[in-house]
């Protein structure tokens, strides 16, 4: 369209999300309602071949899920979710791999978005909002809805030239890619984390303690050039692209928003 986008724009931030429901989770543990290694067939009516698996382990990546098989992302983004648990059906029919070994994956936080909801009791999108979204100040955020047709403000590269992103629906993302947020929005939730707004900085150190295959509990972890240590995350797809990195000794966080689709946006962020 032409028109500059602004600190305050809303874009799909796909991946960005996963660290966000990553303090869910944390905030469900301080409450005594999530325990990271037990079963979580213990916790919610899963599909059996995930019963064994843990919400460390969904985490971390490392529960043997699959990931999106070639050709697959985009009719997954055509589908409509009401609910976390219909997301379940893309992939709960396929044997898991090897538990233990990290596989990125976002059907690993789909699942998780269904066991958080279970052990709430509330609604996914309405925890997000409560729990994320207000005490961090995110005022221009919200959760993809069933019927949304377009990444908003979303654009797409057709050779030299862009055009408006073409129709999806991120809804069955939920917490690992659904989010729509502005760079200032994805700011202020790092600080906020931080700061110990949203989980107790005993929650938040734990979240990038163990982090064997440079991911901890929904964080990238490494370091600036100085040595000092970062979390970091990324995601995109049509429409948005994102990324967030905090450096976790000085408290500094950078979030950045594209609104079309390109290369991670992390060397940008570490760089401010």
């Amino acid at each position: 369209t032409g028109a500059p986008i602004t600190a305050q724009t809303p874009v799909s931030a796909y991946s960005v999300n996963k660290p966000m429901t990553a303090t869910v989770a944390m905030w469900l543990v301080e409450q005594g309602k999530l325990e990271l290694d037990r079963p979580i067939g213990e916790l919610a009516a899963v599909p059996p071949v995930f019963a064994t698996l843990t919400s460390r382990e969904l985490l971390t990546h490392t529960s043997g899920i699959r990931d999106y098989r070639k050709g697959e992302w985009m009719p997954n983004a055509l589908k409509s979710c009401a609910a976390p648990k219909d997301a379940l059906a893309a992939f709960s029919s396929d044997p898991l791999g090897a538990r233990g070994k990290y596989q990125y994956s976002t059907f690993n936080f789909e699942l998780l978005s269904y066991v958080l909801e279970s052990v709430a009791g509330e609604p996914f999108n309405e925890m997000m909002a409560q729990r994320i979204f207000a005490p961090a100040g995110m005022l221009h955020s919200s959760l993809w809805q069933a019927g949304l047709r377009r990444p908003p403000n979303g654009h797409e590269r057709i050779g030299s030239t862009f055009r408006p992103a073409r129709a999806i629906d991120n809804s069955c993302k939920y917490g690992a890619g659904s989010v729509i947020a502005s760079a200032e929005d994805i700011a202020h939730f790092g600080a906020s984390l931080w700061a110990g707004r949203l989980i107790s900085k005993d929650s938040w150190r734990a979240m990038t303690a163990d982090a064997r295959n440079s991911y901890g509990l929904g964080w990238g972890v490494g370091a600036l050039e100085d040595g000092s240590p970062i979390a970091t995350h990324s995601g995109g797809a049509i429409g948005g692209r994102s990324a967030i990195v905090i450096d976790m000794e000085r408290g500094i966080s950078v979030g950045i928003v594209g609104n079309a689709e390109g290369s991670s946006l992390v060397a940008e962020a570490k760089a401010i």
